[in-house]
């Protein structure tokens, strides 16, 4: 259940995943109690991965990263790297948490220095990336123009829906990550200056009828909140549990509070450099 955030820290979060690095160990393996023997063997592993990596070739790359993580567990450069390959692999969950083994940021904080530490990670990753549109991808997946995105479950889904009307034999799939994600909750509001607030309260009011909500589940498959409208929602979509996640999956999920001004306006900056590498 992840959705458009306007927020950077949000996109950070998403994919401050992802490093590539050929720096020494940082937790060094004779540190580890490691013999030199096996401190050697940890290096030629990181430079056998990083080459594999240069390739685009995510499967060997992570099986080389995890031999040279078994040597030296703690080594940042080892879960930067499988951070990055796990990316190249499609598997932004994995990404997400081998970055914070780094990191270890709040994904709510709103100090500078964190925010830039995870523009500098996503930084890192930029030349990899086609595009950053928080909708393109939708139509885009949907006729096969692109392979792989970190998407909002509705947008993915109805991606799926559009490539099977077209039949043109492009099967998409969409999963939560395992580790958890960003949980988004789109909202229904009344400005304060509404000049016609009952008739708000009307419209409102309707798109909350079970009968409502759950045709919109169907065609959109977000999950809605009116726990009337489950039992008349398509059984395919209720018991998807990358629509309706089952409460283990919610438990790892986290939200995003909104930014004070000043926090911002340096993630709209960060952002920006991040996107145009200035």
């Amino acid at each position: 259940m992840t959705k458009r955030p306007a927020e950077l820290a949000c996109l950070l979060m998403v994919a401050f995943c992802l490093a590539g690095c050929e720096r020494r160990p940082t937790g060094s393996a004779k540190q580890s109690a490691a013999p030199d023997r096996l401190f050697d063997q940890f290096l030629g592993l990181m430079n056998a991965g990083k080459n594999y990596l240069d390739q685009g070739d995510a499967t060997n790359a992570l099986a080389i990263y995890r031999k040279a993580e078994a040597i030296v567990p703690t080594d940042a450069d080892v879960h930067l790297n499988l951070a990055n390959s796990y990316l190249v692999g499609g598997v932004a969950g994995e990404a997400i948490r081998e970055a914070d083994e780094v990191l270890k940021l709040d994904p709510n904080s709103t100090k500078q220095a964190d925010l830039e530490k995870a523009a500098d990670l996503i930084s890192r990753i930029a030349p990899y990336i086609r595009k950053f549109h928080s909708s393109e991808y939708l139509s885009a997946l949907a006729t096969g123009e692109i392979c792989l995105v970190v998407g909002y479950s509705g947008d993915v889904m109805q991606a799926r829906s559009r490539a099977a009307e077209a039949k043109n034999n492009i099967e998409i799939g969409y999963t939560i990550p395992k580790e958890g994600a960003q949980m988004f909750f789109d909202n229904f509001a009344i400005p304060a200056d509404a000049q016609h607030v009952a008739e708000a309260y009307e419209l409102i009011n309707y798109l909350y009828r079970p009968e409502v909500a759950a045709k919109n589940s169907d065609f959109l498959s977000y999950a809605n909140g009116n726990l009337a409208s489950q039992k008349l929602i398509d059984p395919k979509i209720l018991n998807d549990k990358n629509i309706y996640p089952d409460e283990a999956t919610l438990s790892k999920l986290f939200d995003i509070t909104a930014r004070d001004p000043a926090t911002q306006r340096i993630i709209n900056r960060l952002w920006t450099k991040v996107k145009t590498g200035k």
